[in-house]
């Protein structure tokens, strides 16, 4: 059983060899995300690249990563993977950590080591938790030369598809309150758009502004409400 990171952490000690030798024993199998799993966790549809995200699919996405991490903690692996799933594919290190630990372990999905790679790949670059790039370089290093440019093709893939910045995701690495150890925050970029500005435009609508209150966006705080409830 896993301690505290990943479902709390992933254990360094988890055979890294045996599975890149899975790996390579399944060469012939096809690598790409599985698509057996049903994608109706997000339903509010997704703008096009660069646009500004609608606060509906930010509010589906933050509400399946608190379920996904909700369910993975209990161990009910099965019912966290749609819901990790859905928010790995927009972004979030964790989420996308956790997904590759499912692959690389056959627990609530079919065994894929190619995806568990290619996740483990893109939760490890940029701005990330220190655990989750050691893990990955500790799988990474493992795989013999002849094998690299298979996995790096994969590896790429994820980080084109699924990386912070394609997917307007910024995270922050800061300390714990009353902590030294590390806190990796994730959160879509676009939050501060759709910002609840009530108070600002009653007291520009009291100095005689007139703005209308229909200019008012949606407030964000059901966004961080949610805490991971299952």
């Amino acid at each position: 059983m896993m301690s505290s990171m990943f479902a709390t952490r992933i254990v360094l000690t988890l055979v890294p060899a045996a599975f890149v030798g899975a790996a390579l024993a399944e060469e012939g199998e096809d690598d790409a995300v599985s698509s057996d799993v049903e994608e109706v966790i997000v339903t509010a549809e997704r703008p096009e690249t660069g646009m500004v995200l609608p606060i509906e699919y930010m509010q589906q996405t933050y509400e399946a990563r608190g379920k996904g991490a909700c369910f993975y903690q209990r161990g009910k692996y099965e019912e966290a993977f749609p819901y990790l799933l859905a928010a790995a594919k927009r972004g979030f290190k964790f989420a996308q950590a956790r997904v590759g630990y499912l692959y690389e372990r056959g627990i609530g999905v079919s065994r894929d080591p190619y995806a568990a790679v290619g996740w483990y790949a893109v939760a490890a670059e940029g701005r990330t938790h220190p655990e989750i790039r050691g893990y990955f370089r500790d799988v990474w290093r493992r795989i013999p030369a002849e094998h690299l440019p298979r996995f790096e093709a994969v590896a790429e893939e994820y980080r084109t598809s699924y990386g912070a910045r394609a997917n307007r995701v910024t995270c922050d690495m800061d300390r714990a309150m009353g902590s030294y150890l590390p806190k990796l925050t994730c959160r879509f970029m676009d939050e501060a758009i759709h910002n609840d500005y009530t108070e600002l435009i009653r007291l520009i609508e009291d100095a005689g502004g007139g703005v209308g209150r229909q200019f008012i966006p949606g407030s964000m705080e059901p966004l961080r409400a949610n805490r991971g409830s299952c």
